[in-house]
């Protein structure tokens, strides 16, 4: 094989996050003695990646979202998600219900989900995100957020009335309020992302409650990367228990 030559020789390592709208790429240039002191050239032809939005300054406020967990915990997990995103779906049937178990059901963390519909790669998503709305309406929103997540495929009108039927929902209240479209949730959990420069799905903010239900966010995870989440909460968690 040819090789260049140089005084230094160089390689990237390239790690990708994959996300419903966006990919990350993280790059990380050594040269052959280790890692470098200072900053490397871009290759040529290659462009630079942005650097991710910096963390909110002020808490965020948790209204709108559907949450569940206790509502005394310390530490609070925000997601944006997208019913019709594949990520999304993989990482609500293969991860979160571990997070679920060993963070949520135990008191010590609130989860609380945004829907973030990417219309534009996703036509219907956003009639997910209404019917997980209205299922919330009669108590039944994480129950529908599972059966939806569970085959993100089969979103069509159709498929959202039998997911209803499955959930015994009262059907003629279901189809009412699916009938009005958008639902304010949706609203406010856009409106959130675009403010906090939000554009991928899933994406989570992981940080401290304070005493108003606000959520001072501590870091802001990008991709469906359960372990850094898990990294994050038990970080919290541990500094909680010290302070406490």
């Amino acid at each position: 094989m040819r090789r260049a030559i140089g005084i230094l020789e160089v390689a990237a390592l390239f790690s990708v996050i994959s996300v419903c709208g966006v990919v990350i790429w993280d790059v990380a240039l050594r040269d052959g003695r280790g890692a470098s002191a200072g900053s490397a050239p871009a290759a040529p032809g290659r462009r630079r990646t942005p650097p991710p939005p910096p963390l909110p300054k002020t808490p965020v406020a948790l209204t709108g979202t559907q949450s569940r967990g206790s509502p005394t915990a310390h530490i609070g997990v925000l997601e944006f998600s997208d019913f019709q995103c594949p990520f999304c779906a993989t990482f609500a049937t293969t991860q979160m219900p571990d997070i679920v178990r060993d963070y949520v059901d135990s008191g010590r963390v609130l989860l609380s989900f945004h829907h973030l519909p990417l219309t534009a790669l996703h036509p219907r998503a956003e009639a997910a995100a209404a019917a997980a709305e209205c299922a919330g309406a009669q108590g039944k929103f994480w129950e529908m957020h599972d059966i939806l997540f569970a085959n993100p495929k089969a979103l069509a009108v159709d498929d959202l009335n039998q997911r209803a039927r499955d959930l015994q929902l009262d059907l003629g209240q279901f189809s009412g309020c699916l009938g009005k479209g958008a639902s304010l949730g949706q609203s406010r959990g856009q409106a959130l992302a675009a403010e906090l420069r939000i554009t991928g799905t899933p994406t989570f903010l992981v940080g401290r409650l304070e005493s108003d239900h606000r959520l001072t966010v501590t870091r802001r995870i990008a991709g469906a990367n359960g372990a850094e989440i898990r990294q994050e909460l038990d970080r919290l968690l541990g500094d909680s228990a010290t302070q406490r």
